[in-house]
């Protein structure tokens, strides 16, 4: 399956160098749905879940950021003694800001908003979500 998330598209492995420079004591952590070229740079790959666990049990004191905007910001609100930076600029998902708990309940209850996709492209699809549960 050759998709992507075009949020985390948009993070270059040029944009990692130069913070890895600024912070060079700090740990890079990716989501795993950034480019392969910006996985080599890593030290940890994890899904939103993994990347707030692994930045909370880790002794490190600093980390980059790989993922969507609004992930940094709830790290910083539960680790303030804590460092993270992102990438310049900081990368916003405008997707993500229409998901709300009541509409995606609302969507369950009664059924809305289904998503039909020819057979050849679930197939081809399930990979990656596989890949992105099993992380």
């Amino acid at each position: 399956w050759q998709g992507y998330c075009p949020t985390h598209f948009v993070i270059q492995p040029a944009m990692v160098l130069a913070s890895k420079k600024q912070h060079p004591d700090a740990l890079v952590l990716a989501h795993p749905e950034c480019s392969q070229e910006v996985l080599e740079l890593a030290d940890y790959i994890g899904s939103t879940q993994g990347i707030m666990d692994y930045a909370g049990s880790s002794p490190a004191q600093r980390f980059i950021i790989l993922t969507e905007a609004g992930l940094l910001l709830r790290l910083k609100r539960l680790h303030p003694h804590k460092h993270f930076y992102s990438i310049a600029p900081c990368p916003h998902c405008p997707y993500m800001k229409f998901v709300e708990l009541d509409r995606v309940l609302d969507c369950l209850e009664n059924e809305r908003n289904p998503i039909e996709i020819s057979t050849d492209i679930m197939i081809r699809a399930r990979r990656s979500i596989e890949r992105m549960m099993a992380v």
